[in-house]
């Protein structure tokens, strides 16, 4: 007599889907996942910063907070966003918060797992390090970006060494 646990098979876990903001820039859809993204901005304002990268835009000031701006369609080399029809994803790659400068915000879509493809190996050592797979979501190409390799480790120094990045006396803790 057969026990009736040997006859069970294991039962896969169910497969969580991951939240994406999709957003454009240059014509390419891009995707973040949706836990590092704060909000998204009509563009305000931007104060130029002197030496930082040609990419960062400058700093904004969100409710107090000063935050630095990338713009990403500059990063990728594809010229600059026209500030008055773009937006400004505010998101936390790491601990420090910043902007990210695209041409538009798209939607909000669930990603199941096996729908994020690692990206070919023949742009494994393309000069986008931070390209983590690509989504393929009804009939649209996704680039899915990495928000912890958007900046180099260099760069991520260079601007938390800003007196942006630096808290306020009143508000240090000893």
């Amino acid at each position: 007599m057969e026990s009736l646990f040997a006859a069970r098979k294991p039962q896969a876990a169910p497969e969580v889907e991951a939240l994406y903001l999709g957003f454009a820039v240059a014509g390419q859809d891009y995707a973040l996942p949706i836990g590092c993204v704060r909000e998204i901005l009509k563009v305000p304002q931007i104060h130029a910063f002197p030496k930082v990268p040609s990419f960062v835009k400058g700093v904004i000031d969100l409710r107090g907070a000063i935050l630095p701006v990338v713009d990403l369609k500059e990063r990728l080399g594809l010229g600059a966003v026209d500030r008055a029809k773009g937006r400004i994803i505010v998101l936390v790659p790491n601990h420090q918060p910043m902007g990210l400068l695209v041409d538009k915000a798209v939607e909000v879509f669930p990603c199941p797992g096996e729908l994020l493809k690692p990206k070919p190996d023949l742009l494994s050592k393309a000069p986008v390090p931070f390209l983590a797979g690509i989504i393929s979501r009804e009939g649209t190409l996704y680039y899915a970006l990495d928000p912890k390799l958007l900046l180099t480790p260099r760069e991520f120094e260079v601007l938390e060494t800003h007196e942006w990045a630096k808290p306020k006396a009143h508000e240090r803790q000893e």
